[in-house]
């Protein structure tokens, strides 16, 4: 009879308890791609190390002779996720308060994001941290993306003096490499007419969000992608496994949501099948 089991808890199973087992000294491995040292230095660090040379304790012998064939099957299937796409809604926001800042608040997530993704020559957009590597940092570092934060402000920028900073655009004429006159428009913080107490024609004040939000939306673009990834492994590992039967991680969809007598902030849940999908809200 198969064993019920938290696909948080079988993925640690899997990368921390089972998958070192193929290491032996001075073997080499005959599994590509399944050097665990590999797979510990892009989920811990993000990036593989260059291990050129000599180093007998970092070759490995097959998994498959010494690992638990449920445990390859689980890497297995974390690795598949390396190759699914971006769908991402022009209107995505992990951070529905963050409307009522207008441009503020679309540049926050524009910038979240920038940090997510990146475009390739062709226009499309790909994670810059695939999913696969993602479930595998958490499932040896244990945990989950960390996307709380506090409710962010709108502020004002502000001087040394505490009062508020006036900007203004003064044209600059100057000749290039070329020898043409170019004209340009450059900002001076100088918009403020201390003579006359107020601002000067054309000056401006600039705002910012406070705590930076970039972070927590990162995180929270993570954690909906690693929730929904979790979700996809319970489906594909539910009748494969030997020993083992995988179940949905209690975790909330949106455990960073507010909840109170008057609303409750929160999207549709992501869900990943042929492609990654970032839902909006």
């Amino acid at each position: 009879m198969k064993k019920r089991i938290d696909i948080e808890k079988l993925l640690k199973w899997a990368y921390c308890e089972e998958l070192p087992k193929g290491a032996r000294d001075g073997v080499q491995s005959a599994v590509a791609g399944s050097n665990f040292l590999a797979i510990i230095e892009l989920g811990l660090l993000g990036t593989r190390v260059d291990t050129s040379g000599r180093a007998p304790d970092r070759q490995f012998s097959r998994f498959d002779e010494v690992v638990h064939p449920d445990a390859m099957k689980v890497h297995e299937a974390v690795c598949s996720f390396n190759f699914l796409d971006l769908d991402l809604p022009p209107d995505w926001c992990p951070m529905p308060e963050l409307a009522v800042f207008g441009e503020h608040g679309r540049n926050a997530i524009n910038g979240a994001v920038n940090s997510l993704t990146v475009v390739d020559g062709q226009g499309q957009r790909w994670l810059q941290r695939p999913v696969g590597q993602l479930v595998q940092t958490y499932a040896i570092m244990g945990g989950c993306p960390d996307g709380s934060c506090e409710a962010p402000e709108l502020l004002t920028v502000c001087g040394e003096h505490g009062g508020p900073v006036w900007f203004r655009l003064v044209k600059h004429r100057y000749y290039d490499d070329g020898g043409t006159r170019v004209t340009a428009q450059v900002e001076k913080d100088d918009g403020w007419d201390k003579y006359r107490k107020r601002p000067k024609r054309g000056a401006y004040q600039k705002k910012y969000l406070h705590p930076d939000p970039h972070e927590a939306l990162v995180k929270r673009g993570e954690y909906q992608l690693w929730l929904a990834a979790l979700s996809e492994l319970v489906e594909m590992l539910g009748n494969s496994l030997t020993d083992y039967e995988p179940v949905m991680t209690p975790r909330p969809a949106e455990p960073w949501s507010v909840v109170d007598t008057e609303k409750r902030l929160r999207g549709r849940p992501i869900r990943i099948a042929r492609k990654i999908s970032l839902t909006a809200t």
